[in-house]
């Protein structure tokens, strides 16, 4: 394991060789290898990247270095804390999110209506990865996945296993391409949004483990079996 003052260094040579080539070339950065300690302000020079820091024991808050050319951005089962950062709203093309297994708290953000790629397959979101052919693997249902180049058709959030308070956010509900959705084990409450039905590639809904959120709603029977 390094020790968490080599995360910067380490971070840092590496960010900008990756920023020399994103320009022109979808990258894959996928690290997995104990790191802990805060990630580094050198990282915003990352774009068009599959980010994925899973399983490491990164820790702070959740920073706004992340660029909208994003595509997938897995930090789960990691030590971040603070709310989801306003700028995240900018992630047009973002088609997974994963930040299980942190210590986020905070409401969800209502602007997750901005993430196209999750909106419609057609979008640019499926052209920047359909020649893409590194590997994913997704927990859903239970379950975990491999994906490799059916990467393209997956659309995912993975916010469960926080402290995130408050409402889902009907915004939400306009992400008509989301595959899976979890939003377990959190302290979320109220009711479920009205239109939830019109997400209509929904086929993982996963709400439990929070705040009672009222009857079952009938327009939930129109999502994806």
């Amino acid at each position: 394991m390094l020790p968490s003052s080599s995360l910067a260094t380490q971070l840092d040579a590496t960010a900008g060789c990756l920023f020399q080539i994103s320009s022109t070339t979808p990258f894959l950065w996928d690290v997995d290898a104990s790191f802990s300690g805060e990630t580094s302000p050198y990282l915003s020079n990352l774009s068009s990247l599959r980010i994925d820091f899973g399983g490491n024991r990164l820790s702070g808050n959740l920073s706004s270095w992340i660029e909208s050319d994003i595509f997938m951005l897995c930090l789960q089962s990691n030590l971040f804390s603070g709310i989801i950062p306003q700028k995240w709203c900018n992630l047009y093309k973002l088609r997974i999110l994963d930040l299980a297994q942190n210590n986020l708290s905070g409401g969800i953000l209502d602007c997750f209506n901005n993430f196209t790629a999750m909106v419609d397959h057609n979008t640019f979101g499926y052209k920047l990865i359909e020649n893409y052919t590194e590997k994913a693997y997704i927990v859903a249902k239970g379950r975990e996945y491999e994906y490799d180049r059916t990467l393209q058709l997956v659309t995912y959030i993975d916010l469960s296993r926080n402290s995130l308070t408050g409402e889902i956010p009907i915004q939400i509900t306009s992400l008509t391409s989301l595959g899976t959705l979890n939003l377990s084990m959190n302290h979320l409450f109220g009711s479920i949004p009205k239109n939830i039905g019109n997400m209509r590639w929904l086929e993982t809904l996963d709400l439990s483990n929070n705040r009672p959120f009222g009857p079952i709603l009938g327009s939930m029977s129109s999502l994806a079996s």
